[in-house]
C-alpha cells in the first residue's frame, strides 16, 4: 500500500514525456524540490490538466513509487492569481521561479524558502510599487534564505520577516547599487 503525501507546491516548470505524459518540477513545502510524473495529463479528459499550469500555487497529492513521484490530485490555492493579469508581473514571477529552480537541488524540505517564495508572490499579486525594487528585494531574500549572501547591517530592514506583509516596499534608492552588486557577485560565485 502506497502512502499519499499532500502538500502545498509551486509549479516551477514541466517537461513532456511520451505522447500524453509530463514531468513537473515542484517546489513543495514539506518535500523540497521534486520531480513528479503525471500520466495522461496532456489529454483533454485529464483531471490534472488545468491545475498544473506553470507558476501555479497548488496543493498536490503525490505517491512515492519505486523510482519517482506520481501526481494523483491537484487543487489551486488562493493568493497569486492576480499576477497573470499583468505581463510585467508574470515576467517577474517567471524569473523568480527560474532562479529558485536553478539554485535549489535535491529533495530536502526548506519551509522557510517555500514560505518566502509564496509570501513574495502574494505581495507581487497585490503590488503597486516599483517592480524593479520588488525584483531586487525578492532575489536578495531568496539568496539570503539559501545562504548565498552575507547580509550587511544596513540591509536588515530588507530581510525582515514582516516585509511582504506590508502594503509597500521600503525605500531602497540609497542601497540599490550595492544590493545589485552583491546579488550579481553571489550569483557569479555560485557557479550555477
Amino acid at each position: 500500500m502506497y502512502r499519499v503525501y499532500t502538500t502545498k507546491a509551486i509549479v516551477l516548470g514541466s517537461k513532456n514525456a511520451g505522447e500524453a505524459n509530463k514531468y513537473y518540477f515542484l517546489l513543495t513545502r514539506e518535500l523540497g524540490l521534486i520531480t513528479a510524473f503525471a500520466q495522461g495529463v496532456r489529454e483533454l479528459k485529464s483531471k490534472l490538466r488545468h491545475g498544473l499550469e506553470q507558476y501555479s500555487y497548488v496543493q498536490v497529492s503525490l505517491i512515492r513509487g519505486k523510482e519517482k513521484w506520481r501526481l494523483t490530485n491537484v487543487a489551486h490555492m488562493v493568493g497569486i492569481e492576480g499576477i497573470k493579469n499583468s505581463k510585467e508581473k508574470a515576467k517577474l514571477e517567471a524569473k523568480l521561479c527560474a532562479l529558485v529552480q536553478r539554485l535549489v537541488h535535491g529533495e530536502e524540505a526548506d519551509i522557510e524558502l517555500f514560505d518566502e517564495l509564496v509570501d513574495s508572490l502574494k505581495f507581487l499579486a497585490r503590488c503597486d510599487s516599483d517592480l524593479h525594487d520588488y525584483e531586487l528585494l525578492a532575489v536578495l531574500r531568496v539568496l539570503d534564505r539559501l545562504g548565498y549572501i552575507a547580509p550587511r547591517e544596513a540591509w536588515l530592514a530588507y530581510l525582515d520577516n514582516e516585509l511582504w506583509k506590508g502594503e509597500a516596499l521600503p525605500d531602497i534608492a540609497k542601497e540599490r547599487k550595492s544590493l545589485l552588486q552583491t546579488i550579481n557577485e553571489s550569483l557569479y560565485h555560485s557557479q550555477l
